[in-house]
Parts: C-alpha cells; sequence; structure tokens
C-alpha cells in the first residue's frame, strides 16, 4: 500500500532524475555543455593556424544604382569550423545539427570596404546559426549592401554595361589569423528578382580572392572581390 507522502516523494524523485539525469533530450544535454562557450575566443585552423572562412553572395534584388551608389539586396553565406561547438553525435541521442542565435556566437568581423552607407557588419538581428556535430558554422545573413560604382550618367545610353564591384575584407584579423575564401566564381542569381529593378538587368559577375602585403608588415591581407556587370534599360 502506497500513502500519499510515498506518492509525493516518487513525485519529487522523477521530476528531479528527469531535470538532472539521463531523461533529459539530447538537445537539452547538449545546450548544457555550451553554455560554458566564450565567443571572444576566435576559432583556430588545423594546427593552430589561421581559421577558414568561407565567403559567398546571393543576389536577391538590384534596388537601384542611383548617385554613385549600388544598392543590392542579398544573402551573404559565411562558414568556417568552431572547435569549441564540436560534439558526439553518439553522447546527444544521435543529435548531428542544432540552430543557435547569432549573437551568441563568435563570428568574423567581415566587411563591405567600398560601403557608401554606414556597415554595420554582418549583423542582422537575432539570425540563427546552424551548427553541425563537427564544428561546422553556417551563417547566411539577409544584408542589403550600399557600394560606391563608378556611372557617368550623363553619356549613359541604351544598352550601355556598367560594372561595379564589391569588396569584402576582415576588419581586424589579417590573413595569418582569418584565411577569407569565395565560395563560388560567380555570384549566385538563383533567387534574383530579375523584374524588380526596370532599368537596371544583371548581365554577369565574377568573384575574385586578391592577397595583398602592406609596406609596414609581413602579415597577407585577404580580399573577396564581386565584380558585377549591369545593362542600363531607360
Amino acid at each position: 500500500m502506497t500513502f500519499p507522502a510515498e506518492k509525493s516523494l516518487c513525485v519529487v524523485f522523477f521530476c528531479t532524475f528527469w531535470i538532472f539525469g539521463d531523461c533529459q533530450s539530447g538537445k537539452a544535454r547538449l545546450l548544457g555543455k555550451l553554455k560554458d562557450y566564450n565567443k571572444l575566443l576566435a576559432p583556430e585552423g588545423p594546427e593552430g593556424g589561421a581559421v577558414n572562412v568561407t565567403h559567398g553572395m546571393d543576389l536577391k534584388r538590384i534596388i537601384s544604382l542611383d548617385n554613385q551608389v549600388l544598392l543590392l539586396d542579398t544573402y551573404l553565406s559565411l562558414t568556417w569550423i568552431d572547435n569549441q561547438l564540436v560534439w558526439d553525435p553518439d553522447d546527444f541521442d544521435g543529435l548531428e545539427l542544432i540552430r543557435i542565435p547569432s549573437e551568441k556566437l563568435w563570428q568574423p568581423d567581415i566587411m563591405l570596404e567600398n560601403n557608401a552607407d554606414q556597415f554595420n557588419g554582418l549583423h542582422s538581428g537575432d539570425i540563427n546559426m546552424v551548427i553541425t556535430y563537427d564544428g561546422m558554422v553556417f551563417y547566411t545573413p539577409p544584408v542589403k549592401t550600399a557600394s560606391f560604382c563608378k556611372v557617368n550618367y550623363k553619356n549613359l545610353k541604351q544598352g550601355d554595361v556598367i560594372t561595379c564591384t564589391l569588396t569584402f575584407l576582415s576588419w581586424t584579423y589579417d590573413g595569418d589569423a582569418l584565411n577569407l575564401m569565395n565560395l563560388d566564381d560567380v555570384i549566385s542569381t538563383g533567387n534574383l528578382d530579375k523584374d524588380f529593378n526596370t532599368h537596371w538587368k544583371f548581365v554577369t559577375s565574377n568573384v575574385k580572392r586578391d592577397i595583398q602585403y602592406d609596406p609596414c608588415c609581413v602579415e597577407p591581407y585577404v580580399k573577396i572581390k564581386y565584380i558585377i556587370k549591369l545593362r542600363y534599360v531607360p
């Protein structure tokens, strides 16, 4: 015969075991493991070298090209490996993927060098990053870019093709600490709304990775340049 007090003890024991014991979900236990994550600690690459950061662009809309400023609506795709975010799926109910708000994790300080407006890096609200068990981080923030692009409006005529360049780089890391790499050789246009802008039409693009050395320093500085050609249709 079980008395009411004994039933209460059983409930308390069960709830305590559920919260602190092996009955927690794999996701809850993994988040508990990651509570000591330090976002001020930048990831390192193999053997303590530079962290490899892959950078890509998905063009959604050509908003405008006015007053020497090209305004685009894009998704920027970045990936890197963070060794603080590695786990064994077997220890967490087979969990191989988790989503964490971007503000809680380290992210590279990639900036638009030829920016024509206030640019706050890649921070775009509290957007989730996707992390896989091997420490791979996938970050795809929506970003509106405003870049300087020289246009001779006085002599502009129908069919003219204008070339604009968007140059991205790490603001504080040199190439020995952060190895910036392009994801593709072209800008992705699979999601481009071709009818959004009636005066400027996408023609083609290519992507270049430049390595520069300043006279003052021995460290390399890496830039990713997105070169886009647009046709004018008055």
